[in-house]
């Protein structure tokens, strides 16, 4: 997917509770799950690399991660930022939230307006 391509619903980082599954009983991850289905964004660190993803959470309780691809210099630099304001580092792989900084400069970089309009 290009960056060009996410729609506005999706410019929000993914659920917190997604990746602390084992910190909850199962009836409550289910009732999680069901509310939060749907596309997200997320940074994930591999090999001293950051790229930006949308992860998908599917009702059939599976995730899927996908690259997205044109993603702009200043959008790189700031997805360094919100790894490390979450005490991680580049060379610390994994996947992580976006900041709210990030979220506001790809809805600015994109023309979506608060109010959800294009």
């Amino acid at each position: 997917m290009r960056f060009e391509e996410l729609k506005p619903e999706w410019i929000r980082p993914y659920p917190a509770w997604i990746f602390l599954p084992h910190y909850m009983d199962a009836s409550t991850f289910e009732r999680l799950w069901k509310q939060d289905v749907g596309n997200y964004l997320g940074i994930n660190v591999w090999n001293c690399q950051a790229s930006l993803v949308l992860i998908k959470l599917n009702p059939d309780y599976t995730i899927e991660q996908e690259d997205i691809e044109g993603v702009p210099k200043e959008i790189e630099d700031l997805m360094i930022d919100c790894i490390e304001k979450q005490g991680g580092a580049i060379n610390i792989s994994g996947t992580y939230r976006p900041c709210p900084e990030l979220i506001d400069e790809i809805k600015r970089l994109l023309g979506v307006r608060e109010d959800g309009a294009d």
